[in-house]
């Protein structure tokens, strides 16, 4: 049983180089009608030439480099920071010392994360408005500085570079 299998899957091997060469040959019927055979229809019937098959080759497989880390940009969470008044330089009259500070950030504020308002190197506001009231300020010039701090205090992004003069 296993011996006649065999026999016959040799003898199909053997005969598929015969299969591939076949010719083709293309005929017309009386109604005009275009037919396709590998038999002659008539024996002045001329095998039609094929172009060569069309051999797939697939692109090599890229390369992957697991040696070295691909370098990372820096995680950017804040597009834009800055302090929006009192402008630089710019002077604030109030005589109880009140004012306002206006902060810009793009895109809002992140989950956990505050902003941090400081004078002359001292924290005045903490909080997560943008705009921030601020008492008792003296009169003079002062240098103002923000930061926004993660939850574990540590400094995101800051802006500063603020100089006001407050005229009481």
């Amino acid at each position: 049983m296993i011996t006649k299998v065999l026999t016959r899957l040799l003898l199909v091997l053997l005969l598929i180089p015969f299969a591939v060469g076949a010719q083709i040959y293309k005929w017309k019927d009386k109604d005009g009608k275009v037919h396709y055979s590998d038999q002659p229809q008539k024996n002045t019937d001329k095998p039609i030439d094929l172009p060569e098959s069309m051999i797939y080759k697939a692109p090599p497989k890229p390369r992957i480099n697991l040696d070295k880390p691909k370098k990372r940009e820096p995680y950017k969470a804040y597009q834009t920071f800055k302090i929006a008044s009192p402008q630089n330089d710019g002077t604030v009259r109030s005589a109880p010392g009140n004012m306002t500070v206006s902060l810009q950030v793009s895109p809002g504020l992140k989950s956990g994360h505050e902003l941090v308002v400081m004078i002359d190197g001292k924290q005045v506001a903490k909080g997560k408005s943008t705009s921030i009231s601020v008492s008792n300020v003296d009169r003079g010039t002062h240098s103002l500085s923000a930061k926004i701090i993660d939850a574990s205090g540590k400094t995101v992004v800051s802006a500063g570079g603020v100089t006001f003069h407050m005229k009481r």
